[in-house]
């Protein structure tokens, strides 16, 4: 069965030297880019891509439940 794409995404990026915020919005927030409708397997895929050691499952959840989901992602120093 396919599942239908509801999940609307907007992706809002702040770069640093240290670290990155991505911040996934599933409304029109006023910042960032519409990424476009998503199923929950593409949004799963979208927020591994940004951080592959994040708990999916409950992120997913919160991303579609509050429809907002700040992920920090610290850059490794060499």
């Amino acid at each position: 069965m396919s599942e239908n794409k509801a999940l609307k995404i907007w992706k809002y990026e702040e770069r640093h030297a240290s670290h990155a915020l991505v911040k996934l919005y599933a409304e029109a927030h006023g910042e960032g880019e519409y990424l476009g409708e998503f199923t929950d397997d593409e949004a799963r895929e979208l927020i591994l891509g940004i951080k592959p050691n994040i708990k999916i499952e409950k992120e997913l959840h919160r991303l579609k439940y509050f429809g907002f989901l700040p992920i920090l992602v610290i850059y490794k120093s060499s």
